[in-house]
């Protein structure tokens, strides 16, 4: 249960959320979407969305329908409830792309992941394969520690970090292990142009699908052996991108 003093923080953290909250989301979608009256070409999914008490915020911004998901099924029918501006859907934040299949969005949203850490990196790997190719991603935290380790899990699947560190839009509040913030942290992300690529190399199989394995025993860090393995392979362009990444150290 928790203490008095952070209930109380909590409360009063909650009063400004959504106003905070819209200014930040505000900003992103102008940032990166340009100046609309109501984004009606935006489509937006919410992951592990909880009850979604950002959802008056979300769906006054927004002029098509929000997307959201969540494992809790007494969560997704109290949402319901509330609105029908919300396509909200009971399911794991680790298999979007069977939820979703053949859907993309533009703009996905993850405040606060509610699921066990050792799985942030298959959501966020999920995250990206239903984000357009122009989307982005926006995901918060309450903290720094976990903002960071968000950060190095989104880079090594394939996200270009496009903003990181603290919100001014956050609310801040005393708790249990001092100074937290709801929106505290954020990280707006996209997908990387070579992700592709560089992680075909990593894994030690050619980007095009068709041979190129580099062998267990040969470090992928020793450019002109492992290039041997994949010359031939390898579509030119991603071949290109391959070499690069090896040769900076990405």
């Amino acid at each position: 249960m928790l203490d008095a003093r952070l209930e109380r923080n909590l409360e009063h953290c909650e009063d400004g959320e959504n106003e905070n909250f819209r200014n930040f989301m505000l900003e992103i979608l102008r940032e990166y979407f340009g100046e609309h009256e109501n984004y009606a070409d935006v489509t937006a999914l919410d992951v592990a969305c909880g009850y979604m008490r950002e959802a008056p915020v979300l769906t006054a911004l927004l002029a098509q329908p929000v997307h959201a998901v969540d494992s809790d099924l007494r969560r997704i029918n109290a949402l319901r409830s509330k609105t029908s501006a919300v396509a909200a859907v009971c399911g794991d934040a680790r298999n979007l792309e069977q939820i979703y299949s053949g859907k993309k969005f533009d703009l996905i949203i993850v405040r606060h992941p509610d699921i066990h850490s050792d799985d942030w990196d298959t959501m966020y790997q999920q995250c990206r394969a239903v984000l357009n190719e122009r989307g982005i991603l926006v995901t918060t935290f309450h903290s720094s520690d976990e903002e960071f380790k968000a950060r190095e899990i989104l880079g090594d699947i394939g996200f270009e970090i496009c903003r990181s560190g603290q919100n001014k839009h956050g609310n801040w509040y005393y708790g249990i292990v001092g100074f937290a913030g709801i929106d505290g942290f954020v990280i707006v992300a996209k997908k990387s142009a070579s992700a592709h690529a560089i992680g075909a190399a990593e894994n030690g199989k050619a980007a095009a699908g068709n041979g190129g394995i580099i062998p267990e025993e040969v470090d992928p860090s020793d450019v002109s052996t492992a290039m041997r393995y994949l010359i031939g392979n390898v579509d030119p362009v991603n071949l290109s991108l391959i070499y690069n990444s090896i040769k900076s150290g990405a």
